[in-house]
């Protein structure tokens, strides 16, 4: 979304020379997720979003490092999105038949 403010407003503001010295009028642009990203601004700086957030990345850090470390992920060998889709939950397949039968899978 783009704002524009009026010509007369900025031609009477004190800040013009600031804000907008080499245009007529100030342009300015905003996301239309930018009341998503408000939402995680004011959440961010918490302790239990802090607590929570470590946890889950933790998860899938280790199950990305397991991959890259015991069943040779280090890259995708395909190319495009498809492919790549397709070659990530063969691996993830293989990462789930190799744990036990009681333990959760990991893309549930």
């Amino acid at each position: 979304m783009i704002y524009r403010s009026s010509q007369v407003d900025c031609r009477t503001c004190s800040l013009k020379e600031r804000c907008c010295p080499d245009t007529i009028f100030r342009k300015t642009t905003q996301s239309v997720h930018e009341a998503a990203r408000d939402v995680a601004r004011a959440i961010t700086p918490t302790e239990e979003y802090e607590n929570v957030s470590r946890n889950q990345r933790k998860k899938v850090e280790v199950l990305f490092a397991h991959m890259k470390i015991h069943l040779n992920f280090n890259r995708l060998r395909l190319w495009g999105l498809k492919s790549a889709n397709d070659e990530l939950l063969m691996v993830a397949t293989m990462q789930n038949s190799n744990r036990p039968a009681t333990t959760p899978s990991i893309f549930t």
